[in-house]
């Protein structure tokens, strides 16, 4: 996303730090309705859009904008079959005390 060119200086300097900034921001699963699957910071693996692509999204039937809730089923995780290398990565790098709690909000840490 680009400025516009009469943007004043303080806020060029202050979009040019989102790249900075979004690394450090992290999402904690609760019932993964207002976290985005692919593009917040959740996973371990940091956010998935980054680390696998465009591609992954379409390989897992879920689009850009789908929640975590999507991948959540009676308060454990429901990710697709491992039939491709990123379901597997996931998977392997999921701690098992890492769960979501279908009682509590998704909160930013």
């Amino acid at each position: 996303m680009g400025l516009r060119y009469d943007v004043s200086w303080t806020i060029r300097k202050i979009f040019q730090l989102r790249e900075v900034c979004h690394p450090l921001i992290r999402y904690q699963i609760g019932n993964g309705t207002s976290t985005f699957l692919w593009l917040n910071n959740w996973h371990s693996l940091g956010p998935l859009y980054k680390r696998f692509g465009e591609n992954m999204c379409s390989n897992i039937e879920r689009s850009l904008q789908a929640k975590v809730s999507t991948i959540i089923k009676e308060g454990d995780w429901a990710w697709p079959r491992p039939r491709n290398r990123y379901i597997q990565e996931i998977n392997t790098n999921t701690p098992s005390s890492f769960t979501p709690n279908s009682l509590n909000e998704d909160g930013v840490v």
